[in-house]
């Protein structure tokens, strides 16, 4: 307050009662805007906690109800029914299938695949879905369960805007004996810049090794981006790929520009 007397004696026009007025009203109102916001972040939270419980409601119901027929399925004990579901009552269950599908060995795990594949063209038009999320899961599903059949649809995926969508076709793809497939596969590459190296090496080495010419391509290529090269230096190195050696060696000892 002495320090708001001593500026209205030195300048000419303020008041130091009227300005303390302002400055407690400023204060206040600049509280009850805190306030509010807190208010509304903690009904936010308390809003997506309260959807996250009725999500997992819901998800819990439909697999006590699933369980007895899965069982029973893999199991041997009844005939395989497909049965008829869609959108994210589909996805829930075959990722709910695949938890007994990993589970299991020989014939029982033959049988939760079966199972799985009988739903797959039902995933297909999900992968038109406008959500990422919902696009993505149905890539990764496709891939767990379409076989060399979902190669088509997977393909098409590795063209989608959302690098998480193409990443999971390329998971699939990896493993194809399609050379038109595995080429279009790392045509890819350059678009996971920010993804981890290790993690797409572990994609890359799982391809046929008549593939092995299509890496060093790559590798030699000075047009793809230097982490689409250092993908297949490593995968290359992964392989076992004694004529990459020769090769590196070749690119380095030309001049860079």
């Amino acid at each position: 307050m002495n320090f708001l007397r001593s500026v209205e004696r030195h300048v000419p026009g303020f008041d130091a009662s009227q300005d303390v007025h302002l400055l407690l009203a400023l204060l206040i109102l600049s509280i009850l805007f805190l306030l509010l916001l807190a208010t509304l972040l903690l009904l936010q939270t308390l809003g997506m906690r309260f959807r996250h419980t009725i999500r997992g409601r819901r998800l819990s119901r439909w697999e006590a109800a699933w369980r007895p027929d899965i069982l029973a399925a893999i199991c041997g004990s009844q005939s395989i029914a497909t049965p008829r579901l869609s959108g994210e009552r589909l996805q829930h269950y075959l990722t709910y299938l695949r938890h007994f599908e990993q589970r299991v060995r020989g014939a029982a795990q033959q049988r939760a695949v079966a199972l799985g594949a009988a739903l797959t063209p039902e995933l297909r038009p999900l992968l038109e879905h406008r959500s990422t999320d919902v696009r993505a899961r149905a890539a990764r599903l496709l891939g767990d369960y379409g076989g060399a059949e979902a190669e088509d649809a997977l393909a098409a995926c590795l063209d989608d805007p959302a690098p998480l969508v193409a990443i999971f076709a390329m998971q699939a793809l990896s493993q194809s004996r399609n050379p038109e497939r595995v080429r279009h596969m790392l045509g890819q590459l350059d678009r996971f810049e920010n993804w981890s190296t290790s993690y797409l090496v572990s994609l890359c080495r799982n391809i046929d090794e008549s593939m092995v010419p299509a890496l060093r391509e790559i590798l030699a290529d000075r047009q793809r981006t230097t982490h689409a090269r250092v993908i297949a230096a490593e995968s290359l190195r992964e392989l076992h790929d004694t004529r990459a050696a020769s090769l590196a060696v070749t690119l380095l000892a030309e001049p860079t520009e």
